[in-house]
């Protein structure tokens, strides 16, 4: 089942008018998925550096039905060498940040093993998922240890 392209391009409306049209790139094909990046993606103060590019995978089935709601954005890839500040105030490696490339290559892009956990339904659109990204950076220490 191909991409729902008309609810991948209210996403891609909602991503340009909140981080701005030249900060969100994509290549997605309707039958093949593809992924959309945002340059310039504001991190919380425990990070650092303070922005990220933020690549998120469009599955080929994106917003199709299934029997627990619609198919939704779930492989997301940020810039390596992201740091979290630890409570004693160092800083070190971002919990569930892999060094594996995207797609068997260095592209500069490092998986981030973390996933939204609501239920996907008629209303929710990619900024359900970049609001879970931004709020998992703010906890990552308490949720992963």
């Amino acid at each position: 089942m191909p991409v729902d392209v008309a609810r991948l391009n209210r996403d891609l409306k909602i991503l340009m008018a909140t981080f701005g049209a030249n900060n969100v790139t994509w290549n997605i094909s309707p039958t093949k998925g593809g992924f959309i990046v945002i340059k310039h993606f504001p991190l919380p103060p425990n990070i650092r550096p303070p922005v990220t590019g933020l690549k998120i995978i469009v599955p080929a089935s994106l917003y199709q039905k299934t029997e627990n709601g619609f198919v939704f954005y779930k492989d997301i890839f940020v810039d390596p060498g992201l740091q979290v500040r630890y409570p004693d105030g160092s800083w070190g490696p971002i919990p569930r940040h892999h060094d594996a490339p995207l797609m068997e290559r260095d592209d500069g892009w490092r998986y981030l093993c973390a996933y939204p956990d609501s239920v996907v339904d008629e209303r929710t659109t990619i900024l359900d998922l970049v609001r879970f990204v931004q709020v998992w950076f703010k906890n990552c220490l308490a949720l992963n240890s």
